[in-house]
């Protein structure tokens, strides 16, 4: 199933800290790399630090889009 969201974990750690919500689907799912990204802050937590954040999926430069999983 295509995802609307991406998932970021900033610098080595692996926990994530940025959750951005997408205008579409992606046509498969974000594989690891750099990206870069313009949007919309919408949630915050501190503790888990966590921050939602709305974008429009042509904002994010150098997205790479793997296959979803078979079932």
């Amino acid at each position: 199933m295509p995802s609307q969201r991406v998932v970021v974990a900033i610098g080595a750690g692996t926990a994530p800290e940025i959750v951005i919500r997408l205008d579409s689907p992606l046509a498969g799912i974000a594989v690891a790399g750099d990206i870069e990204f313009t949007a919309v802050p919408r949630a915050f937590t501190r503790e888990p630090f966590l921050l939602t954040m709305d974008a429009e999926r042509t904002k994010i430069v150098n997205l790479k889009i793997g296959p979803c999983p078979q079932p």
